[in-house]
């Protein structure tokens, strides 16, 4: 009985961390947005409107670009003062994106921002 105990807690660990990961995975189409101070907004706004809009793959380590893979130590969620960022780390570094929604994600770099939209597949 001992051991079935043990191996039921065991396969539920096991299916747990098979069903991991953040959550966040999928295609997301990006929209050039532009912060309202940068002196060149109008300018950028139309460059962004006229190009076509490139896609990026989230998956579990790795985000994929025009075939370009870039692969993290970890991809997570977090928390901090009332917002909440997609997180990846590799070797002490991280890089954050603040989550909108479950369908938006921001990353602001400067004055110009691209706002992250998942694709339904």
């Amino acid at each position: 009985m001992k051991l079935f105990n043990i191996s039921s807690i065991l396969a539920l660990v096991l299916l747990l961390a098979a069903c991991g990961g953040h959550g966040y995975q999928g295609t997301y189409q990006v929209e050039l947005g532009v912060e309202h101070d940068n002196p060149f907004g109008a300018f950028l706004k139309m460059a962004g409107d006229m190009m076509d809009k490139p896609t990026l793959i989230i998956g579990d380590d790795y985000i994929e670009s025009d075939g370009a893979r870039s692969t993290f130590d970890e991809i997570f969620v977090r928390d901090s003062h009332g917002k909440t960022y997609l997180v990846m780390k590799t070797k002490g570094d991280e890089r954050a994106w603040q989550i909108i929604d479950d369908k938006t994600l921001l990353v602001k770099e400067g004055l110009v921002s691209y706002k992250l939209v998942r694709v339904v597949e």
